[in-house]
């Protein structure tokens, strides 16, 4: 048993995929505000494909749908580029009265974060069967298969595999988990992506819990509930938390 006072530090990437997978052989994609893939094999080997940060990667994330979309709005505004819904939702999102003005939030006030918020302004252009739009989806979800794939072949991997998909870019839907799914399907055990187990939080619990060789007595689903209820409970006391209990986005 490893002593008490021991630790181990991980990227944030390896507890999400020892969430996912509850620490087996399996790759997890993430895509939130930036962009990330790991995985690790039957024998041990790991693999980490992405995760540059907003200056040298993060293809496929919140921040690159974000700001694909404010460049294929001002596309537009040149004339290099198709019309498109973005421009009006430039205008909204970034309360600008014109679309050239985008340059003072984006430049004066850079806020990686706002501007990967724009990926569900983006997301709901492409619902809305706004073409541009649903072309920066179908990139990024072939940027994020590429790293998949990196990771797959890098790991030798021979037979279809668990894969998690994490963040919040994942909940823009069918038109970014669809393409990504189609571009993926030899690798995909059952054909489809595998469900988390538990959050990125937990898969940090649990590497804790096979660090200190209380793994098996663990049960997932219990975890996952009580990870649930402590949420509940943080949110509950935060001021200004709506009295049904949900914290506000």
């Amino acid at each position: 048993m490893v002593p008490a006072e021991s630790s181990v530090a991980v990227n944030d990437v390896v507890g999400a995929w020892a969430g996912s997978s509850l620490a087996s052989p399996a790759i997890v994609a993430i895509s939130g505000t930036g962009s990330n893939t790991f995985g690790v094999s039957a024998a041990g080997d790991s693999w980490r494909c992405g995760g540059w940060g907003h200056l040298l990667g993060d293809e496929g994330s919140g921040y690159w749908i974000g700001l694909a979309a404010i460049r294929a709005a001002l596309a537009h505004r040149d004339g290099r580029g198709a019309a498109t819904a973005l421009t009006a939702r430039v205008l909204g999102y970034f309360r600008v009265s014109a679309v050239e003005d985008v340059l003072i939030p984006v430049y004066r006030r850079f806020d990686k974060a706002h501007i990967a918020g724009f990926a569900e302004q983006t997301a709901e252009c492409a619902q809305e069967g706004d073409q541009v739009a649903l072309r920066l989806f179908r990139q990024a979800a072939a940027d994020l298969a590429a790293q998949v794939k990196v990771v797959y072949l890098r790991l030798g991997f021979t037979a279809p595999v668990d894969v998690t998909l994490v963040g919040g870019t994942f909940k823009a839907g069918e038109i970014l988990t669809a393409p990504l799914r189609e571009e993926l399907a030899p690798l995909l055990r059952d054909g489809g992506f595998s469900a988390p187990k538990l959050p990125p939080v937990g898969g940090a619990l649990w590497l804790a819990a096979r660090a200190a060789g209380l793994e098996h007595s663990l049960s997932y689903q219990h975890v996952a509930s009580s990870l649930t209820a402590a949420l509940a409970r943080h949110a509950d006391r935060r001021p200004g938390t709506p009295i049904d209990g949900q914290a506000r986005r």
